[in-house]
């Protein structure tokens, strides 16, 4: 697992976006916010009292971070602070900083930090008087809340528009077989029982892949050359020469164009709603199976504290989601020799303490197994 400490490739990978903004260090701002940031050398607390940055993908520190005294003591809120949603890779030490990431690689040594990773936490030294937490959800959590809402809104719009398309079909029938006018064109348009029926299906597979504007605008153009130039061939006998069932004619191609944008916008409707449910079963599934871990090659020391949160979420048939918080910690406490008190705490909430050598707790992996906070040499 040696690869594990190897933060080069993943540097390489982050150096080689389109989106990187490129910052040299010391820094003239104390907040940036971007897609994505990679600084070049060490970031240090002589500057700023407070420094932010923020990026939507990533963030490399070439270099170490250390913040001033005043940063390092204040609120979680005031603190110096790197947060994206990707990976933040520090190649030095930190010091006084929250790292918040999807991923936080720190290759040096950690004192007096808050980490926070929605996966894993990698550190190439020793990790010394800091905050770890894993599994951090708050992203995850919003996102499926969101898409939750989103297929809240869709299911009220859905039942109306069903309603109203089968009034309109209804209405198209009635309205086509009180004239001699034929309207059906193959299985596209076509009178089933008292209803008018639309089946796009045939068109949906000639427009795969396209953004949805331009769906609605192909197929507007379908109906204006296909499906009307059809129709008035096939009626072209009882048109000729006719103005008032020319009029009538144009009157119900109108109320079928009404009737096509209808279709289109409930299986619009319905296909988002069953992406939706798709993604949001993924993400479930996802959000109540991970695993997450702190590799840590140098020791493990003193007032540190390791959490691993083990959330879970559930839905009903309807997708009404609901919460629930487990998680399971490793505190590390001084002795007056050599070796830690070490306390753990399992999913249950059980607490166990035990003393534990230093030399231990070095070069391991920590993770939750069976409920329980393990760790393992890595090898």
């Amino acid at each position: 697992m040696s690869e594990l400490f190897d933060f080069e490739p993943v540097v390489t990978a982050i150096a080689q976006r389109d989106d990187l903004l490129t910052l040299a260090a010391p820094l003239s701002i104390d907040r940036i916010e971007d897609k994505c940031l990679l600084v070049e050398g060490d970031l240090d607390h002589d500057r700023w009292s407070r420094l932010l940055l923020r990026a939507d993908n990533a963030i490399v520190v070439r270099g170490s971070i250390t913040s001033s005294e005043d940063a390092r003591n204040a609120s979680e809120d005031a603190c110096s602070q790197l947060e994206s949603a990707g990976d933040t890779v520090v190649t030095g030490s930190a010091c006084g900083f929250r790292i918040k990431a999807a991923t936080v690689r720190v290759a040096g040594r950690i004192e007096n930090c808050n980490l926070v990773a929605t996966g894993d936490v990698v550190i190439g030294d020793e990790l010394l008087e800091s905050q770890v937490v894993t599994g951090d959800y708050q992203t995850h959590r919003q996102t499926l809340e969101s898409l939750s809402r989103a297929r809240e809104r869709l299911l009220k719009e859905q039942n109306p528009l069903q309603r109203q398309l089968i009034r309109n079909e209804k209405r198209m029938d009635k309205a086509c077989t009180v004239t001699p006018l034929d309207f059906a064109v193959g299985k596209i348009v076509s009178q089933v029982g008292d209803r008018m029926r639309i089946d796009l299906t045939s068109f949906y597979k000639s427009v795969t892949d396209r953004p949805n504007t331009d769906i609605e605008r192909s197929l507007q153009e379908f109906f204006t050359k296909g499906i009307v130039g059809f129709i008035a061939r096939a009626n072209q006998k009882y048109l000729s020469n006719n103005p008032a069932r020319k009029n009538i004619f144009v009157q119900l191609i109108k109320e079928l164009r009404a009737l096509f944008l209808l279709e289109h916008q409930v299986q619009m409707n319905t296909n988002q709603l069953s992406d939706i449910q798709q993604t949001m079963g993924q993400l479930l599934s996802k959000f109540n199976s991970q695993d997450t871990c702190v590799h840590l090659r140098g020791a493990l020391g003193p007032n540190t504290e390791l959490r691993f949160l083990r959330p879970s979420a559930v839905h009903d048939g309807d997708f009404q989601l609901q919460f629930e918080e487990g998680a399971a910690s490793l505190a590390t406490m001084a002795k007056e020799t050599d070796d830690l008190t070490v306390v753990t705490t399992g999913a249950s909430g059980e607490s166990e303490s035990r003393t534990v050598s230093s030399s231990e707790l070095a070069n391991i992996t920590v993770r939750v197994q069976g409920g329980e906070v393990t760790w393992t040499p890595i090898r």
